[in-house]
């Protein structure tokens, strides 16, 4: 009576002429239960060994590993719900074959399949299902159950590993908080929901005007609340037909460059910028310096004029009469005439311009 065996799964190959009366056995045990187990069986590792391996059974029943370090190789799954202290490294056959292996093990170890030898093998993380497969040199892993790096946007994803760049592969406009982009704002309609509980279309002023908004650009025709207008922004002309009325208070507001402000403007109190100058050298008379400069000269002075049409400043100097003061091409409007003032240990001094011309006048010094 003489078997053969198969080189992969152990499959019983008896010898023609053989096995008379004992083939039953053989079929259902080393052939029909083989495949069972090599089609979907599973092989469980359960121990807290951190080396198991699995070789290939011939002539008996296939076995389980368990707890213990050894078990059959032919089983199509491979099951870690052990708890090993390690990684835990499964040693199998370096032979064509496909298994499915399952991390699960309770102390979150990673688990490698290697060919024997050992091979590089394959590692998979805790928690984590993947197919390998021999591809006649080691292990592979050909189906894992996550998705490792990038997907190509051609293949469906985004070919980024951020937001921010993925929006930028999608061609789609950058949003960030509470700040986005409309390239015809003019066209798009806001929903408003009335007490009878209907719902009206507005255009985009009838909303700034139904919520009491002042934000927007080109002309504004009229601003009114009762509350707090902060970072107020606007381009082009603002314009009011009778009074800019604020029941609260106005802050950050800035018309950008170029703007203008017509109307009836009542500020109840305001806050000029005040700032300290260089105390020698080239200094310019800037209004976004601020409006309220001072200047403790300690050498040559050589002020510029940086103001347009329309703004003014004050200037308070101290050490004047100390000291070289240049000023820049000025008109005085002194009681003498157009005369640069006569400086002193302290001086006040005011310049507007109006067109080109920048005006210059002391209004008050020290003894």
């Amino acid at each position: 009576m003489t078997v053969n065996y198969t080189t992969l799964l152990g499959l019983a190959q008896p010898v023609s002429g053989t096995e008379s009366g004992t083939w039953g056995d053989t079929v259902n045990n080393n052939l029909t239960a083989y495949l069972d187990d090599a089609i979907a069986g599973a092989q469980i590792i359960s121990g807290t060994l951190t080396a198991v391996t699995l070789s290939k059974t011939t002539g008996a029943n296939l076995s389980q590993a368990g707890t213990g370090s050894t078990g059959s190789s032919q089983y199509q799954i491979i099951r870690c719900t052990g708890a090993p202290a390690s990684l835990l490294t499964i040693t199998v056959p370096a032979a064509n074959k496909t298994y499915v292996v399952t991390n699960a093990t309770s102390t979150s170890q990673s688990v490698k399949i290697v060919g024997a030898g050992p091979t590089t093998g394959v590692t998979i993380a805790s928690g984590k299902t993947s197919i390998v497969a021999w591809n006649g040199s080691d292990f592979v892993e050909v189906a894992p159950n996550t998705i490792s790096g990038t997907l190509p946007v051609a293949n469906g994803g985004t070919g980024a590993s951020s937001a921010a760049t993925a929006r930028t592969n999608l061609g789609a406009t950058t949003v960030g908080g509470n700040v986005f982009t409309l390239t015809n704002p003019s066209a798009i309609t806001f929903p408003r929901f009335n007490a009878d509980n209907t719902v009206s279309a507005l255009d985009a002023a009838s909303f700034r005007t139904a919520i009491g908004a002042g934000s927007g650009t080109g002309t504004v025709t009229s601003v009114s609340g009762t509350g707090t207008v902060s970072g107020l922004t606007l381009s082009g002309t603002v314009t009011s037909s009778g009074s800019l009325t604020l029941g609260g208070s106005i802050t950050g507001f800035l018309p950008t460059a170029g703007g203008t402000m017509t109307g009836n403007l009542t500020l109840d109190a305001y806050t000029e910028k005040v700032a300290t100058l260089a105390t020698s050298g080239t200094i310019a008379l800037n209004p976004s310096t601020g409006t309220t400069l001072s200047c403790a000269a300690a050498g040559t002075v050589t002020f510029t004029d940086s103001l347009s049409s329309g703004q003014s400043i004050s200037l308070l100097l101290t050490n004047g009469s100390s000291y070289t003061i240049n000023w820049p091409t000025t008109t005085w409007v002194t009681a003498a005439g157009n005369t640069a003032p006569t400086l002193s240990a302290s001086n006040t001094l005011v310049f507007w311009k109006i067109s080109t011309t920048l005006y210059g006048a002391l209004v008050g010094k020290s003894a």
